[in-house]
């Protein structure tokens, strides 16, 4: 039997599941920290540009045409499981993803990714996951292809994959569960079928999922705001209220944070967009 310390389900937007997926990641393994200068740096044991583009791989190229299976991803004592739906293309050999080739299953999602500069370029993201694992001394991902299924491994730090190798087999300390889910639900139909749309109609589309008191919200913060200088800008009078549609959903899924993470009851606490925030802000004011 497996015991599960944290489990999660989501299944908003691809932009909130992406930001999601990886806070979970981040939150459950390892993190280390080196002092540059007057500052602090953080430093997980396992890259973050490498879980973020084993995610997007995953977000990216499923197949979306069965609604059944889901993206897994799940944490154990010595690697993060990144399992996506779907094998490779037919015109795809396991060979070829290493040497930069790629075939787009989901055109119009990789699309608005490579718009919004989530992808840099095609081909290059299997190579890169393993180049980032490299730069840390990790030993080298597996790339699996099975059963209709794609799955990357990421092997956390030397230290800890030593200290739990009598136990991987039967994972007896299962740091998240083997169900955490991105679902992709609402993107389905878009990526698997209508791929001749026009790249700025879906990227209006994925907007329109999100709730409009989010992006109104998103539309007003400027720099660092308090919250009632964020209460005044979207005309609300209740705190209660406010809290509710508008800033902690903008805070779950991703769009605003804290300037004091730490600190979230601080009377110094200010708010800001996220880098996810700023990306839709971008686009609403295109």
């Amino acid at each position: 039997m497996r015991t599960f310390i944290d489990k999660k389900e989501y299944s908003s937007d691809i932009f909130t599941q992406l930001e999601q997926a990886e806070t979970f990641c981040y939150n459950h393994i390892n993190v280390g920290a080196e002092i540059n200068g007057l500052q602090r740096v953080d430093i997980p044991e396992i890259p973050l540009d490498a879980i973020r583009e084993a995610l997007l791989n995953a977000l990216v190229h499923r197949d979306y045409t069965n609604s059944g299976r889901d993206i897994k991803v799940s944490i154990f004592d010595s690697y993060i499981r990144i399992l996506s739906p779907g094998a490779l293309p037919p015109n795809i050999r396991y060979e070829d993803i290493f040497d930069g080739r790629s075939e787009i299953r989901n055109k119009v999602l990789a699309k608005v990714m490579n718009k919004l500069d989530f992808i840099e370029k095609w081909g290059t993201g299997i190579n890169r996951i393993i180049k980032a694992c490299e730069s840390m001394e990790l030993r080298q991902p597996d790339i699996i292809e099975k059963n209709d299924f794609f799955e990357v491994k990421l092997y956390r730090s030397a230290k800890e994959n030593n200290n739990t190798a009598v136990n991987e087999n039967k994972h007896d300390r299962t740091i998240t569960d083997d169900k955490r889910t991105i679902t992709g639900h609402d993107t389905g139909h878009d990526t698997g079928h209508d791929t001749g749309h026009d790249t700025g109609h879906d990227i209006d589309e994925l907007i329109n999922k999100i709730n409009k008191s989010i992006i109104k919200l998103i539309s007003k913060v400027n720099g660092e705001m308090s919250r009632d200088q964020l209460q005044n800008e979207v005309n609300m009078k209740h705190r209660e209220t406010f809290y509710k549609n508008y800033l902690t959903p903008a805070l779950e899924q991703g769009f605003i944070e804290r300037t004091l993470p730490n600190k979230p009851t601080s009377k110094n606490q200010r708010y800001r967009l996220s880098p996810l925030g700023i990306k839709i802000r971008n686009m609403i004011n295109k």
